[in-house]
């Protein structure tokens, strides 16, 4: 084997090789990114509903108690 020829094979290999570690780390931040991307983190970046404030509710005695957008009595 002439020595024009095994360093073709050698560049040839490393080329290969180069290619596939680029491939392999692309694929790795590509798996990261989806497992970042679930859907349990998507629920929990939603806004929570907006219920009755507790402190609205329970500001008065027990006998006034107000539902929210009721009127209150005088």
């Amino acid at each position: 084997m002439s020595p024009q020829t095994f360093a073709q094979i050698i560049i040839t290999l490393s080329a290969v090789a180069a290619g596939w570690s680029l491939f392999l780390n692309f694929l790795l931040l590509l798996m990261e990114e989806i497992k970042n991307y679930s859907i349990m983190d998507r629920k929990k970046e939603r806004k929570p509903r907006r219920g009755p404030d507790r402190e609205a509710l329970f500001s008065e005695p027990l006998r006034c108690w107000k539902r929210p957008g009721a009127m209150m009595e005088m």
